[in-house]
């Protein structure tokens, strides 16, 4: 982490770089690689996903943003376009295959054979309903 020259006290992420004059801009490949330590999100078909289903892009732009806004005061926006568009492209995935023996659920995975698992798996086709064993 760097310091600037203006602030000598204040630390910086890693993906904050500073030039010689102290101009602050953003790493977008360590930026993208550091929030996707925190976020598992794919980008299938251009739209974010995540174990929960589809994650909309506002939502992606507003906690990019949040977390730039502390350290970077100029070109915000366009920093943030920019981001969003590096992240599609660092965790972009093939469509994974649908599987005809499995229903993807709010809470799990449902067998064709009866079986349950609370386990998600990013996909492209989970339901809107929860399982419930208990459901008559």
């Amino acid at each position: 982490m760097e310091n600037n020259q203006n602030e000598p006290n204040k630390t910086f992420p890693p993906w904050v770089t500073l030039s010689e004059k102290g101009k602050k801009s953003v790493n977008e490949v360590e930026f993208c690689k550091l929030f996707l330590q925190k976020r598992n999100l794919k980008c299938i078909g251009g739209q974010f996903r995540d174990l929960h289903g589809e994650v909309d892009e506002e939502e992606i732009k507003h906690e990019i943003a949040t977390i730039i806004m502390k350290h970077i005061e100029e070109g915000v926006y366009g920093k943030v376009k920019n981001l969003v568009g590096t992240l599609k492209l660092r965790c972009y995935r093939e469509p994974p295959e649908v599987s005809e023996s499995e229903i993807h659920l709010l809470n799990g995975v449902l067998k064709t054979s009866g079986n349950f698992s609370n386990e998600k798996k990013i996909c492209t086709n989970r339901l809107n309903v929860e399982y419930n064993s208990e459901a008559p």
